[in-house]
């Protein structure tokens, strides 16, 4: 059976909205963790600051090994991969403290989330916070609950790949990818009800910043000095709103002319990871309009 057609209506009452969804036509905005035999040559994989790719290899056991080419009546893989580097990641505040929280326990709001799509990009290779300013004007504050950037090339240069398909096995390490600078990211840190930031990018930082991590740090309400800070216990509002936020990088979303900017409904779908900063993720964007009740 499948859904021709699944409009829903929904009535966010902390702000008095209501909204019509379209439920049958999801753009997956994810690259998937692909893994293959170690020492595949020409890997499709993405990969980013020289972490090694997705592998999978046969469980063995002695001269037992699981594949059923090999004899067994199963086929068992043995799979390693790093959510940093290997395609679509969510993060918490873990990923840059000193306890190295887990996505598991900070509390981090889900659910079906308001969500603004917007591209932003400057001539000189970087985001700014008058970029992101400027491509937010047309949409509401209401939608704010995530922030999802697409990244698109200046007419000078082949900064980012052209199309969603290059972006899901670009090699990033080595090129100095766009990235968000502290003002920018300061902004977007400071936005009111924003649980979740969306980046096309392996990372909201430079990739060699000597691990300042600004960005990161905006995000998640620390302080841009010292290193390995402490997960926040504050009570304040504010600190806690900020330091259950989660980070979702390496993402990969239509081209403008099949998907504009403007505001969605996001799914945002998380592994069952526990005991780690990062787990793979899967974002959903559906369609939304506004509708007198």
């Amino acid at each position: 059976m499948s859904i021709l057609s699944a409009i829903v209506n929904f009535r966010v009452e902390a702000k008095s909205l209501s909204l019509q969804v379209d439920l049958a036509n999801g753009h997956d905005c994810c690259i998937p963790i692909t893994p293959e035999p170690p020492k595949t040559q020409n890997s499709r994989q993405p990969q980013a600051f020289y972490l090694p790719n997705a592998e999978k290899k046969p469980f063995q056991a002695g001269n037992f090994i699981a594949r059923v080419s090999k004899g067994a009546s199963v086929n068992v893989d043995i799979i390693t991969f790093c959510a940093h580097g290997n395609g679509t990641h969510a993060e918490c505040i873990g990923h840059v403290t000193r306890e190295g929280t887990a996505v598991s326990e900070v509390k981090w709001k889900g659910g079906y989330l308001l969500a603004t799509l917007i591209t932003a990009q400057d001539e000189d290779w970087v985001i700014t916070k008058s970029s992101v300013l400027s491509a937010l004007k047309p949409f509401s504050p209401e939608h704010r609950q995530a922030l999802l950037i697409r990244t698109s090339n200046p007419k000078s240069a082949d900064v980012v790949p052209k199309t969603p398909e290059d972006r899901k096995q670009k090699k990033w390490s080595g090129c100095n990818p766009p990235y968000l600078t502290a003002a920018a990211a300061t902004f977007i840190g400071d936005l009111k009800g924003l649980r979740s930031l969306l980046l096309d990018l392996p990372s909201i930082d430079r990739e060699d910043d000597g691990g300042g991590l600004l960005g990161h740090r905006a995000i998640f309400g620390l302080p841009a000095k010292a290193k390995g800070d402490s997960y926040v216990k504050d009570k304040k509002t504010d600190v806690v709103e900020k330091s259950s936020r989660l980070l979702v990088e390496s993402c990969v979303f239509p081209l403008n002319k099949d998907l504009k900017d403007g505001e969605y409904i996001l799914d945002l779908q998380l592994s069952a990871f526990r005991n780690t900063d990062a787990v793979p993720a899967r974002p959903i964007l559906y369609p939304c309009w506004k509708f007198k009740v």
